[in-house]
C-alpha cells in the first residue's frame, strides 16, 4: 500500500487552515497519508490554532522565516510517504482529487510529478501546465502580446490557454501550488534548491526532472482550490524582486551566461515598460491606485536591479 505525505509551509497562514486543512483531514482518505506543516516563525495565531484545531497533524516550527523551499525540504526530509505532495495552505482540496493523483502519478513508471486542475476561488481557471522560459515568451510579454493573443499557438505559447483544461498533457512544469511528487524522484534529482528563497522552486525541479528523462503532467481529474495567486496585486513590489532574483538564479544555473545575458536584457525592456505604464496609472485616482504605486516602485527597483545586480 502506498503511503501520502502532505507537506505544508506555513507563514502567518492562519486564515486559510480551516478550509486546507479541513478538506484532507476531515475526509476518509483510501490512501494512508500523513500531514506535515512547516511553520515559519508565524506571528499570528497560525501555530496555535494548529496545536490546539489539528492535533492530528505534525508541526514543525522554525525559528525564523528560512524561505519557502528550506521549509519544504525540511518537511520532505521529516516525511515518510512513498508519495509527498507539497501543498499550499491557502488551498482546498476538493472530493477525490488526493486519489486521483495518487493513482495518475503511479500509473506511469517515468511520470515524476503530477497536477491538479486548478481553479480560483470563484470558481475560474488557474493555468497550471506551462512552458520553460524562452527569450521569445520573455518579448512577447514585454509588449503583452500573450495577453492580446491569449490562445494564439504563437503568440499564447508559454500558458499554453489553446490547449483544452480537461485534457491530460504533458507540460514542462506546474503550479507548486499543488505538487505530487514520487519519493524515488527526491531521491535521485534532488529536493528543491534552496538558493530560491521564492518562486521558479518548481520551475527548476521541474528542469532537473525533464533533464534525467522524467515527465511531468496535468491531470484534469484532480480538482483543488487556489485562493492565492489569482489576482494582479498578487505581484507587488516585494515579490515582483523576489521573482525576479529568483529567474536569474534559475538563468545562471541552467541557461549559461550568453542566453542568460540576452534574456537580462528583455526582462530589461519589460521592466520599465511597465514601470512606465504603471508610473502614469499610478497618479491617476482610482480604487487601484496604491497597488499601482507598489508595482511601480517595484518594477522601478527591478530595472536598477537587471542594470547593476548581480
Amino acid at each position: 500500500m502506498h503511503r501520502l505525505s502532505i507537506v505544508i509551509v506555513t507563514l502567518n497562514s492562519g486564515a486559510f487552515l480551516p478550509a486546507c486543512l479541513g478538506s484532507i483531514v476531515s475526509r476518509k482518505s483510501s490512501i494512508p497519508l500523513e500531514v506535515i506543516v512547516v511553520d515559519n516563525a508565524s506571528t499570528d495565531d497560525t501555530v496555535g490554532y494548529l496545536k490546539k484545531s489539528f492535533p492530528q497533524v505534525r508541526l514543525i516550527v522554525n525559528d525564523e522565516n528560512v524561505g519557502f523551499n528550506r521549509a519544504n525540504n525540511r518537511g520532505i526530509r521529516e516525511s515518510s510517504g512513498d508519495l509527498v505532495l507539497l501543498l499550499n495552505p491557502d488551498t482546498k482540496v476538493e472530493e477525490g482529487a488526493l486519489e486521483s493523483l495518487a493513482e495518475f502519478l503511479l500509473s506511469e513508471n517515468d511520470l515524476a510529478a503530477a497536477g491538479p486542475k486548478i481553479l480560483n476561488g470563484d470558481g475560474s481557471l488557474q493555468r497550471t501546465g506551462v512552458s520553460f522560459p524562452t527569450l521569445w515568451n520573455v518579448l512577447l510579454e514585454a509588449f503583452f502580446l500573450n495577453i492580446l493573443f491569449p490562445r494564439s499557438r504563437i503568440f499564447g505559447r508559454h500558458r499554453r490557454l489553446y490547449e483544452h483544461p480537461d485534457a491530460v498533457v504533458e507540460v514542462d512544469y506546474l503550479q507548486g501550488s499543488c505538487l505530487m511528487v514520487k519519493r524515488e524522484v527526491f531521491d535521485k534529482v534532488g529536493l528543491l534548491d534552496e538558493r530560491f528563497f521564492m518562486y521558479f522552486d518548481e520551475l527548476e525541479f521541474c528542469y532537473r526532472c525533464k533533464l534525467l528523462g522524467w515527465k511531468v503532467k496535468y491531470d484534469p481529474a484532480a480538482v483543488v482550490t487556489h485562493y492565492g495567486g489569482g489576482g494582479t496585486a498578487f505581484y507587488d513590489e516585494v515579490r515582483l524582486m523576489h521573482f525576479h532574483r529568483s529567474f536569474l538564479t534559475f538563468l545562471k544555473k541552467h541557461y549559461g551566461p550568453a542566453r542568460t545575458f540576452l534574456f537580462r536584457t528583455l526582462l530589461l525592456l519589460r521592466a520599465l515598460i511597465r514601470w512606465l505604464l504603471f508610473s502614469c496609472a499610478s497618479v491617476v485616482p482610482v480604487r487601484r491606485q496604491s497597488e499601482y504605486r507598489s508595482r511601480s516602485r517595484g518594477y522601478g527597483k527591478v530595472a536598477r536591479f537587471l542594470i547593476g545586480g548581480s
